[in-house]
């Protein structure tokens, strides 16, 4: 049988109104769902019911949390100190440089939320390509109720392209940078938009990995610049990471934070710079051992998402891995009382590599080019079903 893979992990409200053995089931058979059973028109006329239903019940907290996670309206979830109209005046032109994957998802983000938005990309050939693969995206919104009928193409009106990086900034009130993920590249595009944008611009990169305070050294005014790590799908996925360098402005940090928030995302600011931020060296733990139990012929890669997705997996929507932990041990003190030893026995077993081996990534490839659904879906046609599991995990018990 077909099933969800590991990217369950969407934060779910407990506060829907739903008795919670009801969304458990709801849930479980949503996971379980294959492609092939769902209808062509994936039961959009049900999800626009079930969102505006939700939306127009006011169901307070709940609601609240679910707007604030997954982006749908942001009128639902008041800012400390500011609100949507002081955003949409603080920053009303949004650059996006570097229109691959993760610039097209900012653009659609933005771009829906009513910011008009600029293009740039150094590659005129991805530039092209970025205006109809947002479009699809808006549309794409709209059919599953997080845009009212007519916005998408309203929101895409407020997209415009430019010819060079110069005219792309000159005017803009924030910058979102999502080009290739080398130092130098990034240093040379900070140089480039810190000497052309209005001294009011905060200038932010999508990396994932690399540091700002290295990016930042770059500019001449350095403190504005900050980290603005997204997750794909961009215009689905709540969470952003907020990082700052060493010369990074604490204002700039939280207008950032708020700028994101009026956007429907939800930031996690970091204290401190560490590569890989938070999500990423959870997934690089995770995922080591994941391709070490392939590789050490423990399970096959199928077995091992789906031991993930019908355990981690189901409860990670609403419980993180120290909560768990806390409710586990019947208390976090507990918990380190009693299962230290175990952990240990666990852990001295586990795999301590840092760099995947040839053999562990042939055997991880040969077990994921085996699951059905990859050898019987295109990767667009898996990114579509991604997208529209997401929206379906987002919206149960709407």
């Amino acid at each position: 049988m077909i099933r969800l893979p590991v990217m369950a992990a969407v934060i779910i409200s407990f506060s829907m109104g739903i008795p919670f053995p009801h969304r458990s089931i709801a849930y479980y058979r949503l996971i379980n769902e294959t492609p092939a059973q769902e209808p062509q028109e994936h039961d959009g006329d049900a999800v626009v019911r079930n969102a505006n239903a939700a939306y127009n019940a006011g169901l307070l907290q709940g609601q609240r949390l679910i707007s604030a996670i997954a982006w749908q309206r942001t009128a639902d979830y008041p800012l400390e100190n500011t609100t949507r109209g002081d955003a949409m005046t603080r920053f009303k032109n949004i650059a996006c440089v570097g229109v691959g994957l993760i610039g097209r998802g900012w653009a659609t983000q933005f771009a829906a939320r009513g910011f008009d938005v600029t293009l740039y990309d150094a590659d005129d050939a991805v530039l092209k390509q970025a205006l109809p693969q947002v479009r699809s995206s808006l549309a794409f919104l709209e059919a599953n109720a997080f845009l009212a009928p007519g916005e998408a193409e309203t929101a895409f009106e407020r997209i415009v392209t430019a010819g060079s990086l110069a005219d792309a900034v000159r005017s803009a009130d924030y910058v979102q940078e999502s080009a290739f993920e080398d130092y130098a590249v990034k240093e040379s595009l900070f140089s480039e938009m810190d000497a052309q944008a209005p001294e009011r611009a905060i200038l932010a990169s999508s990396t994932s990995g690399l540091l700002m305070t290295r990016i930042q050294k770059a500019a001449a005014k350095p403190g504005r610049c900050v980290l603005v790590h997204p997750f794909l799908p961009v215009h689905l996925m709540p969470l952003v990471e907020v990082v700052g360098g060493q010369r990074t402005s604490p204002k700039v940090l939280t207008s950032t934070c708020e700028l994101m928030r009026n956007i429907g995302k939800s930031p996690v600011m970091l204290k401190k710079e560490v590569p890989g931020f938070i999500v990423n060296r959870l997934q690089a733990a995770l995922l080591r051992e994941a391709i070490d139990l392939v590789a050490g012929g423990v399970a096959s890669a199928a077995e091992v998402d789906e031991a993930f997705r019908l355990s981690v997996g189901l409860r990670g929507p609403f419980l993180g891995p120290l909560m768990r932990v806390h409710l586990a041990g019947d208390g976090i003190e507990r918990f380190f009382e009693n299962y230290t030893q175990s952990y240990r026995i666990r852990l001295d077993s586990m795999a301590s590599w840092s760099s995947i081996s040839k053999q562990a990534a042939e055997a991880t490839i040969e077990g994921v080019r085996a699951m059905e659904m990859v050898r019987t879906m295109s990767p667009e046609e898996l990114k579509r079903w991604r997208d529209e599991m997401i929206v379906k995990v987002l919206n149960i018990g709407c």
